[in-house]
């Protein structure tokens, strides 16, 4: 399935229930510094956005294939 732009962001934005949602620390690029971003899980979409309040996306990761689970602390 392909989606264009104008559909991911309507997709993130929606007011169906979401997965996860929270701050995180993003890594911009190869030499950039970390940066807080607010971030919406979507089934297999993790969309990020500036802050809490933004209504479009900076980017999405696809997790298609990635597998989570959980460990106890040590």
């Amino acid at each position: 399935m392909k989606l264009n732009e104008r559909s991911l962001a309507f997709y993130a934005t929606c007011d169906a229930p979401v997965d996860n949602a929270g701050f995180l620390y993003k890594k911009g690029g190869r030499h950039a510094a970390y940066h807080r971003r607010w971030f919406v899980l979507r089934g297999n979409m993790l969309f990020y956005f500036e802050d809490a309040a933004s209504r479009e996306p900076v980017g999405v990761i696809i997790l298609e294939g990635c597998t989570v689970e959980l460990v106890e602390a040590a």
